[in-house]
């Protein structure tokens, strides 16, 4: 028998007990052949109590446990563990089944600040829910459309004024994280912020697009991928150079964890431009639950241009008003665009950022090119991308 709490999933506990508060407090141990992931549970058992997330909750022993919960507490005893493993003991609040909880979207967010005077979109505003979400209701009129996720079907909510209201729905908490942001690193999926693991076999994902992080000591890259129903694939790589000669930074040398839940992720990763070790940059990467772009802002040490361009030359068109770039192709094209006054590299797909310490980036795609759906063009996800929403779900009652 196993448990597990949010994307965990821990050994059967050896004592259990419910409180009249709905508290349930447990006890086991992690008695895992591999001490190395003993100490992955570890960290991530005790990090996802700090953060008083809302988390499914299962455990095969008895299935009228199974909902929603908040972590109280989490504590890990580390004696002896090469003779039986850690000790955990954690005590949760039980929210209850999807009769007992349904889930509140609240938004805020602004038009990002821009250098083309736009200040306002008509089907900027959205949110991706969990797939197989039900009973959906917003504050404010939306319209509907679907995207293809590597676990199924997802709906996308979209209207001009969702941000000024709420939404609403309901998922099984086997349903929770289906479609949804998260963070791997290490070939381990990430539950909450805090990260001790070297930037290897690293990404981030919503299950439609994918960001890997590259690994080279002497360039910091990233390749991007889209999930075509099958598998992943137009699988782009893209380099970040600096100053008058443009020469790339010196390799990704830490990676945080800034937000870390399925409606949004963020990761900030640091690398340096001089071989003396100065020279800062630092890449904020965020990934919203249903986006088929992800938004980087780069911040380096000093004023100087800055450059984002496929490793791979591939040529692109750029828009009239020089706001994005999209490849040529008939098929699935990759899409780089900047809130930010920029200069674009039609023939091998980058764009140029002149003299500034901060560069704002989308970098997506345009999923099946010419055949685009309406709401995947690149005009739309550039708008998606410009008018910025702010996700937060927040359990309440069904009645309230």
């Amino acid at each position: 028998m196993s448990l597990t709490i949010g994307r965990l999933t821990i050994t059967s506990p050896a004592t259990l007990s419910i409180d009249e508060s709905g508290f349930l407090s447990f006890s086991g141990r992690l008695n895992n052949s591999d001490i190395a992931d003993m100490k992955y549970l570890r960290d991530e058992l005790t990090g996802l109590a700090s953060m008083g997330e809302t988390v499914p909750f299962s455990y095969t022993g008895d299935d009228t446990l199974n909902g929603y919960c908040q972590i109280i507490n989490a504590s890990i005893s580390m004696q002896k563990i090469s003779f039986g493993g850690f000790g955990y003991r954690v005590t949760v609040n039980q929210l209850g089944d999807e009769n007992n909880v349904k889930f509140e979207s609240r938004f805020s967010g602004a038009i990002l600040d821009n250098n083309f005077g736009i200040s306002s979109t008509s089907n900027g505003q959205w949110h991706g829910l969990p797939v197989g979400h039900y009973n959906y209701d917003a504050e404010q009129s939306f319209s509907t459309v679907t995207r293809t996720t590597d676990v199924g079907t997802q709906y996308i909510r979209y209207g001009s004024n969702l941000k000024t209201g709420s939404a609403f729905w309901s998922a099984d908490q086997g349903d929770f994280y289906k479609g949804s942001a998260k963070v791997v690193i290490g070939n381990k999926v990430r539950t909450s912020l805090f990260v001790q693991s070297p930037i290897t076999n690293s990404y981030i994902t919503n299950g439609i697009i994918k960001l890997d992080f590259g690994e080279g000591a002497s360039e910091s890259r990233f390749t991007t991928s889209i999930y075509d129903g099958s598998a992943f694939s137009t699988s782009k790589e893209y380099k970040i150079e600096s100053g008058s000669s443009l020469a790339e930074f010196r390799g990704w040398k830490t990676l945080s964890v800034l937000r870390n839940s399925p409606e949004q992720v963020v990761v900030r990763l640091t690398s340096h431009y001089n071989a003396n070790g100065s020279g800062v940059l630092t890449a904020d990467f965020s990934l919203r639950r249903g986006a088929h772009h992800a938004t980087i802002l780069l911040t380096q040490w000093t004023s100087a241009n800055m450059k984002i361009s496929l490793t791979t030359p591939e040529a692109g068109t750029a828009e009239v008003d020089e706001k994005y770039i999209e490849s040529d192709v008939s098929t699935t094209r990759y899409l780089l665009g900047s809130a930010n006054t920029v200069t674009f590299d039609e023939t091998n797909g980058g764009m140029t950022r002149t003299s500034s310490d901060k560069f704002r980036i989308m970098v997506g795609y345009v999923l099946d090119g010419s055949s685009a759906n309406s709401f995947d063009t690149a005009a739309n996800v550039y708008s998606q991308y410009l008018d910025s929403v702010y996700e937060i779900v927040k359990p309440v009652k069904p009645w309230a």
